[in-house]
């Protein structure tokens, strides 16, 4: 009989602790958020505000260094969630996002119904000859490492991007060859490829003695 009512006692404890460390978590998380505060940036022109302020020439390696400091990185991921529609499941909303330049991680302060949801995510940026790769992997949620139930909820589908240079458009006379991070800025090495642009140069040359004869 006594060692009955000693299980009887386990289970209780057990069932006890799976409810109240969820829902310790969820209490928790409810009193926290990111703080996600930055100097809103607006140039009237993103390429020519890159380009006055914040490209440096290598002649002797022939690279450009592109420098994106992290307000303006900010400030056109917010103007980019407002206007795009990324299928979240329902009830799953974004308040407010911000990249970190320091530790790569992007930093959102979501909410699932009325429970805060401040969840960050490692972010991987690999630069080859074809393109960009960009994806997002090792979830928090607050400071600790995401659950299952919460990453189940992320459309990691969605989280992988791949740019390649021959989609964007323009002509291939460039390789990004590095991108490197610190407080505050994120720097892009971008390889010039002098052959082809000599080319390139010709090309035009010679469309346009054409079009004056």
């Amino acid at each position: 009989m006594l060692l009955k009512k000693w299980w009887f006692y386990v289970i209780i404890a057990v069932v006890v602790i799976l409810i109240a460390v969820p829902l310790i978590t969820i209490i928790n998380l409810n009193k926290s958020v990111y703080d996600l505060s930055f100097n809103y940036v607006k140039p009237d022109d993103l390429l020519t505000e890159i380009a006055k302020k914040h490209i440096y020439y290598d002649a002797d390696s022939k690279t450009l260094e592109v420098e994106l400091n992290q307000d303006l990185i900010n400030s056109i991921l917010k103007d980019q969630l407002a206007e795009l529609d990324l299928g979240l499941p329902p009830k799953l909303t974004i308040q407010e996002a911000a990249f970190n330049t320091s530790d790569q991680r992007l930093y959102v302060n979501a909410k699932y119904g009325s429970i805060n949801l401040p969840i960050s995510a490692l972010v991987n940026i690999k630069p080859d000859d074809t393109g960009i790769t960009i994806s997002a992997d090792s979830f928090n949620l607050g400071k600790k490492k995401a659950p299952g139930y919460v990453t189940n909820m992320i459309p990691k589908d969605q989280l992988t991007f791949v740019v390649n240079y021959a989609d964007l458009g323009v002509p291939q006379v460039f390789t990004v060859k590095d991108i490197k991070y610190s407080t505050g800025n994120i720097n892009a090495f971008v390889e010039l490829k002098v052959d082809e642009i000599k080319k390139l140069a010709k090309d035009y040359r010679n469309e346009l003695e054409s079009s004056i004869n």
